[in-house]
């Protein structure tokens, strides 16, 4: 995908190529999967190319590619929401970047083509979004994870120091001594670019510049202590979270660099020891970095859940992340103990069989008996005995409550996708069917 993109981008496969392997083996992209297992965050990041050549395509370059951006944002939200959210408000810097050039080249078109992209994202990732709003809207839930994003900001010094080793630890910068970033090869191209400036246009010079802001950006350059609080931006929880675009940015930029050196280079042998250098540079510090990773992995996990725990018994399981706020004091006592109550009486509800959609409790029951079960209430949930349909409400903790209508020996406690959830899969599963198809027909039509 990235060697696709950046073909589109340069019409180099040499470039494209390089680019590909310089964005697989990128330190960033090695610490969400190793370090951190941020495993839908990792996964979203393949999908990031397509969602930087969608936006350069409308803003700058061929508009009618605008699917791109639209394709890359859908698959982007269904592997990691908050990836989306830190794509789009790339999407709107790049937007505001490029203002000027949109206002004079073709301004109606280009301005259609990122409406027609943002209604096509929101069809294709409609399977998600809408439940997602019908839950949101009840106002239960709280900010999930709310962190200090100047807490894990990092020094200046750090990051640099974390650059030229190639440091994949971080510790979530506990130790203030190590911090996340793009890397060795992040370091060299960043550095070797003014030596090349001359050879690189406009667009590549501001994607620099961009890069450079981006690496700059998790450190304590940036004021983090007011946004502490605002919600539309320390819900990304960690700065150093945009370095996924910087790494993709970097890579692209590292490509040039390698192709233009290459191309000075007439001798057979001074090429070799190009080549040569290069590869030594991807991993050489790839594998110490990870070998050294390994052998501190279990330090590492210890130490973090031990320091998380500290703080918040649940915040290493994030299961307060999804607790509606009035029932976070009763987390400890729901997740661990399935506490409830049967006739206003405490009462452990710890048998119980889990099927998809549906939790299955074993417990007599006999008509009028009041039940609190372990279980927060949200929207479209159905509880039923004997299939009779129970009538549900919920505690101060939202916690499900009901007065049984029926004697059973069990109580099954399903959601029941609404109506919304309904119209939003067949929304997404019509609009990839036909995203797909469009796709697959005007790639047969040019062949030759």
């Amino acid at each position: 995908m990235t060697h696709w993109v950046t073909y589109k981008l340069t019409y180099n496969n040499y470039q494209a190529i390089i680019t590909a392997v310089l964005y697989t083996f990128g330190t960033y992209r090695i610490i969400d999967i190793w370090t951190r297992f941020a495993l839908g965050e990792f996964i979203a990041l393949s999908f990031l190319p397509l969602v930087i050549y969608g936006i350069y395509s409308i803003i700058f370059g061929n508009y009618k590619d605008w699917p791109f951006l639209s394709c890359g944002l859908a698959l982007t939200m269904l592997s990691h929401v908050l990836s989306t959210y830190i794509n789009v408000w790339f999407c709107i810097l790049v937007f505001i970047i490029g203002i000027v050039f949109v206002i004079k080249h073709e301004l109606i078109a280009r301005l259609q083509s990122l409406v027609k992209a943002i209604l096509l994202f929101l069809a294709l990732s409609a399977v998600f979004i809408f439940p997602f709003i019908e839950q949101e809207l009840t106002h239960i839930y709280s900010q999930p994870a709310p962190f200090k994003l100047s807490f894990y900001a990092s020094l200046p010094s750090n990051v640099l120091w974390s650059m030229i080793n190639n440091n994949y630890l971080g510790y979530y910068n506990l130790h203030k001594s190590e911090a996340f970033t793009v890397g060795i090869v992040g370091f060299v191209v960043i550095v070797l670019f003014p030596f090349l400036y001359r050879f690189f246009s406009k667009k590549e010079k501001a994607s620099y510049f961009l890069a450079l802001f981006l690496i700059i950006f998790p450190t304590t350059l940036i004021p983090w202590t007011i946004f502490d609080h605002n919600v539309l931006i320390d819900v990304i929880q960690f700065p150093f979270r945009e370095l996924g675009i910087a790494t993709f940015l970097v890579a692209i930029l590292g490509s040039k660099e390698i192709c233009i050196i290459f191309n000075k280079l007439k001798d057979g042998w001074e090429r070799t020891i190009v080549i040569f250098s290069v590869i030594c540079l991807i991993l050489l510090p790839w594998y110490s970095s990870l070998s050294t990773l390994k052998a501190s992995t279990n330090g590492i996990n210890n130490g973090v859940i031990k320091k998380s725990m500290q703080s918040n018994v649940y915040g290493t399981l994030n299961l307060d992340n999804y607790t509606p706020s009035a029932g976070q004091s009763m987390l400890a006592k729901v997740s661990e103990q399935h506490l409830g109550s049967f006739n206003e009486s405490n009462y452990i509800f710890n048998d119980y069989v889990a099927k998809p959609n549906m939790l299955i409790y074993k417990v007599n029951i006999k008509k009028n008996d009041k039940v609190v079960l372990p279980f927060y209430i949200m929207k479209n949930l159905e509880v039923s005995i004997n299939n009779k349909k129970q009538k549900i409400s919920n505690t101060r903790q939202m916690l499900l409550k009901f007065t049984s209508n029926t004697d059973g020996k069990n109580i099954k406690v399903k959601y029941i996708p609404s109506i919304v959830d309904r119209f939003g899969t067949v929304v997404s599963l019509i609009s990839w069917i036909i995203f797909i198809g469009y796709v697959v027909l005007k790639s047969r039509l040019l062949k030759p």
